[in-house]
């Protein structure tokens, strides 16, 4: 029994090394999974400002083409009673 003592020390030093080992990657993994969580969320967060920009965007660019095609059916000779003459603005 003596000479399996130092063996059984030795095994049962191993077996808390893997022990630690285990509980260690366990920590790790759990603090990724968190990391990760927090990143989709930020992916998805910038994913919805991206999409309200977007639709803000196309209502401007809407609105934008309405206001030309509406300007462009008011004669010249009325747009030049009614609005100063600008350098370098066209219509």
């Amino acid at each position: 029994l003596a000479q399996l003592l130092p063996e059984v020390e030795s095994f049962q030093a191993e077996t808390q090394r893997l022990r630690d080992t285990i509980a260690h990657e366990r920590r790790n993994a759990s603090f990724q999974r968190e990391i990760n969580a927090d990143l989709r969320n930020e992916l998805k967060a910038e994913r919805s400002h991206s999409f309200d920009q977007s639709m803000k965007l196309s209502e401007l660019e809407r609105r934008y083409k309405r206001a030309e095609r509406l300007l462009s059916k008011i004669p010249q000779e009325e747009l030049d009673r009614f609005l100063p003459k600008q350098k370098g603005l066209e219509r």
